[in-house]
């Protein structure tokens, strides 16, 4: 192609970028500077205006700690008022586009204003009437029309300084209060010279960086006038805010401007060091200030360093006029030219407070009663540790801090954990137990808790018999005997020995004690019927025989209406522990596989995809590590298999942390050297894929509360004793026989369906002792 062609062709190219970004280009045309920029470059300094278009606010110096930044400097003010009117005059220095105040009010408001001699549009902003002014010097003029001269007159509260003329004649102090209005018919009587007293106290805070926080006590009198102080802040302070009643400003020297009117007022100005502060000197002023010392206070942060003060006397601050919220710090007196030297000692805290942890744990018990999932919610603070670990055999399966799941990883002694940076603790964790030797620890991490709380959830046909570790557990079965209870028993088992002898005494004490804390169990039934025989022996030669013998007769009935259905729930609920409906809140069985079946498709899909990716994470001993978990083992975590009461979870496999192949190994140790992937390591990646745990159980059978009153130890154990679904179907199945045996006996049926059997009693005492050891 030649030359001309190739001009031709790059013409027309240039052409149609031209029409097609027209319309932008127009829109970013470049908008003049409001103010010189010295960090910008020259090229980029006519596109100022153009990128902080929106943001002008930004730019404007803060007025208050805590408010939004003032962009408007309001100078003297200049009213005239008559009878019938009157006009101002003010003057205004803003540093972005914003509204500023003008005199007057709903009842009294201004006309024809102008802003820098063109007409402006006046509206209503907070009560007051306002006037919206682009950045730069703003001469704002307006005037006032009334019938008669009004009492008062409302001007802004950000006015400082005010000439007043009322009725062709001057007044010279004019009032105001503190509302912001000027009383015009009343004129201040005080005669006191122009006089400004000043007092600076002075706080140094020993944070990162060092804050100073200068306090400013005038003392004001005389009319109101424009003050020019000297420098108000130590050499290498940036000032952040300046907060108080008075318009101020700080010059680019230091140097203090105020608007002062007669009164008692306090400015508080905050700024931060620039750097590392080993020493504040007290600034030279350079205009007007005061010659009194100067009293400061130090205010330690030993968490970060420890410093000491010299070059300064001390000074009691109670002796002082220091703020109140003052006095409780350090003071020291500091001279002109003085400085203050901060040596330090050690940084950090040598010493600090000890980790408060509070545990709450959430035990589910395996169908097959072979181990545990475990649930656990850790709150507190940490001042000491910065890493989390369990200690055998709690074994992790899933960690979130503040809700976000993090790397398990392993450190080369073999400890496994999190690494946590918040100094407020708020982690959630998932993980196994085995149940094997029925020790438990009580919280299973390498750490002492403050306060530990638990919830058991026992699944259909498990019992817990008893509980030793806790200082609380009121579930199980010896926790649910009263003295009332045992005093029944008793009572039952010693009338029965009394009346039928000591084989049927025997027999009682086992069939009462085993049924009393059952559902729908006889209880005073009992009682009641052997009284009557008791009676009715006693009364066997009199009238009142045939009415005893009717009321234990009735009785008789009543119990075995009782103890029929009594009968058939133990059975059904010992063949079957899952249609057990008196033993919580969990529902029906169809109900429980149900809840299971939705939890297991749940947990599945991100587990699954946990075993697909193996995570990156760096352990505290600076090794990298490698979470893997593969697709078969995460099956083996999560996979559940149904049985007819209701589901099984399979064994936890074994999970490996900080395991690699040969192959990772080598990529590892090649880029182990390379900067980036050193930085890559010492980073979060929001997108690592972690794990995800064996996931939780969802039912909810029947709770059992665990309860510890005081600080637990990492060393305390948990010993859960439980009877097994096969052991409670024995004990279900024994409760009925003997309870049999006892309304044939007791009501005096044994006559009639077979011949006495003295051997009775004795075999199935033996029986029941037989039965109830391994069960227990």
């Amino acid at each position: 192609m030649s030359t001309r062609g190739t001009r031709r062709q790059a013409a027309c190219t240039v052409a149609m970028l031209v029409s097609a970004l027209g319309g932008s280009i127009a829109s970013a045309r470049p908008r003049p500077p409001t103010e010189p920029a010295p960090d910008v470059p020259a090229a980029l300094t006519p596109w100022i205006g153009w990128v902080m278009h929106g943001h002008e606010a930004e730019r404007c110096p803060p007025a208050e700690a805590e408010a939004t930044p003032r962009c408007a400097w309001p100078s003297r003010l200049e009213l005239v008022l008559g009878p019938k009117g009157g006009h101002f005059e003010q003057r205004f220095r803003t540093f972005a586009r914003t509204w500023v105040a003008l005199p007057g009010s709903a009842e009294r408001w201004p006309h024809a204003v102008k802003a820098s001699g063109k007409p402006a549009v006046v509206v209503e902003r907070d009560g007051a009437p306002s006037v919206e002014l682009e950045a730069g010097e703003h001469t704002v003029s307006g005037a006032f029309a009334w019938d008669s001269l009004p009492e008062a007159l409302p001007i802004p509260k950000e006015t400082g300084l005010l000439e007043l003329s009322v009725r062709g004649r001057r007044v010279p102090s004019p009032q105001r209060d503190d509302e912001g209005r000027v009383w015009l018919e009343r004129e201040s009587r005080d005669t006191e010279p122009e006089v400004l007293e000043l007092l600076v106290y002075r706080r140094i805070t020993d944070e990162i960086p060092l804050l100073v926080t200068t306090r400013l006590e005038l003392r004001v009198s005389g009319k109101n006038r424009e003050v020019l102080l000297g420098r108000a802040l130590p050499a290498g302070l940036v000032p952040v805010s300046i907060q108080g009643p008075l318009p101020a400003r700080l010059e680019p020297d230091g140097h203090l401007r105020l608007q002062v009117r007669p009164g008692a007022h306090t400015l508080t100005l905050v700024a931060r060091h620039e750097g590392p502060a080993a020493a504040l000197t007290r600034p030279e002023p350079g205009g007007p200030w005061s010659d009194r010392d100067e009293v400061w206070v130090f205010d330690a942060r030993p968490a970060l360093r420890v410093a000491t003060v010299e070059g300064v006397p001390l000074v009691d601050p109670q002796q002082t006029t220091l703020p109140a919220d003052w006095r409780s710090l350090p003071a020291y007196v500091v001279a002109k030219g003085a400085s203050m030297r901060l040596a330090e000692q050690r940084r950090g805290d040598a010493d600090p407070a000890p980790d408060r942890l509070v545990l709450h744990h959430d035990l589910w018990l395996d169908f097959d009663g072979h181990g545990y999932s475990v649930s656990d919610r850790l709150t507190g603070a940490l001042s000491k540790s910065w890493r989390l670990e369990v200690e055998p055999p709690l074994e992790l399966g899933r960690v979130a801090v503040s809700g976000r799941d993090q790397t398990i990883t392993r450190r080369k002694d073999g400890k496994v954990g999190v690494e946590i940076r918040q100094g407020r603790l708020d982690v959630a964790a998932d993980g196994r137990l085995p149940a094997a030797g029925g020790a438990l620890p009580a919280v299973g991490w390498a750490a002492d808790f403050h306060e530990v709380s638990g919830l058991l959830h026992v699944p259909p046909g498990y019992r817990l018999f008893h509980a030793s570790g806790a200082d609380d557990v009121p579930g199980t079965w010896i926790r649910l005997w009263t003295l009332l209870d045992l005093f029944l028993v008793l009572v039952v088992a010693a009338a029965a020995f009394r009346l039928y002898g000591w084989r049927w005494g025997v027999l009682a004490l086992f069939g009462v004690g085993l049924a009393l804390h059952e559902h729908g169990a006889p209880r005073w039934l009992w009682v009641v019927l052997l009284a009557l025989e008791a009676l009715g022996r006693a009364l066997a030669t009199t009238r009142l025989a045939p009415w005893a013998r009717r009321a234990r007769l009735g009785v008789l009935v009543w119990l075995v209406l009782v103890a029929v259905p009594f009968s058939i729930a133990q059975v059904r609920v010992g063949l079957f522990p899952a249609l057990d409906e008196a033993s919580g809140d969990g529902g029906g069985a169809l109900d429980q596989l149900a809840m299971h079946k939705e939890a297991t498709v749940a947990v599945d899909a991100p587990a699954a995809q946990a075993g697909e990716m193996n995570a990156p994470a760096q352990g505290v001993d600076g090794k990298v590590s490698l979470a893997k978990a593969s697709d078969e083992e995460t099956s083996k975590n999560v996979a559940g298999k149904m049985d007819k009461a209701g589901f099984k979870q399979r064994k936890k496999g074994k999970e490996s942390f900080g395991t690699t192949t040969s192959d990772l190994n080598a990529v590892l140790q090649e880029r182990v050297s390379n900067s980036d992937y050193q930085q890559y390591v010492r980073q979060v990646d929001p997108n690592a894929t972690v794990q995800t745990g064996q996931g939780l159980p969802t039912w909810s059978w029947r709770d059992v509360p665990l309860h510890w009153s005081g600080p637990v130890e990492r060393a305390q154990t948990l010993h859960l004793y439980w009877l097994s679904p096969g052991a409670n179907l024995v004990l279900a199945v024994l409760r009925v026989l003997l309870l049999a045996l006892l309304v044939v006996r007791f009501g005096r049926l044994d006559e009639r369906i077979w011949p006495r059997a003295p051997w009775l009693g004795v075999g199935v005492a033996a029986a029941l002792a037989l039965l109830l050891a391994p069960g227990v």
